[in-house]
């Protein structure tokens, strides 16, 4: 049995859950930009596609937007990279 973000969520490309403290992107992998301020300097963070364990995980934790499904999950459009859902050139 496969998990994915229900089909309302299935769009957004920057959906993120944080399982153990760490965040991990539920769509699609990201770059995540904090802006520089007078505290520092700008910063970079690479957010990964989450697991079908994490995504399990979260599903038997109650998260409301995970939900069991015999089909694939649902994929964005590529974006202007031509990226898909997965971070894989189509």
């Amino acid at each position: 049995m496969a998990y994915r973000v229900i089909k309302q969520f299935a769009d957004n490309p920057t959906l993120c859950a944080s399982i153990d403290g760490e965040t991990v992107a539920l769509n699609a992998t990201f770059e995540a930009v904090t802006p520089a301020t007078e505290r520092g300097p700008e910063t970079k963070r690479h957010i990964r596609l989450v697991t079908q364990d994490e995504l399990k995980y979260l599903f038997d934790n109650g998260t409301n937007i995970i939900e069991k499904s015999k089909d694939e999950p649902f994929k964005l459009p590529a974006d202007k990279k031509g990226r898909g859902m997965d971070g894989e050139t189509e």
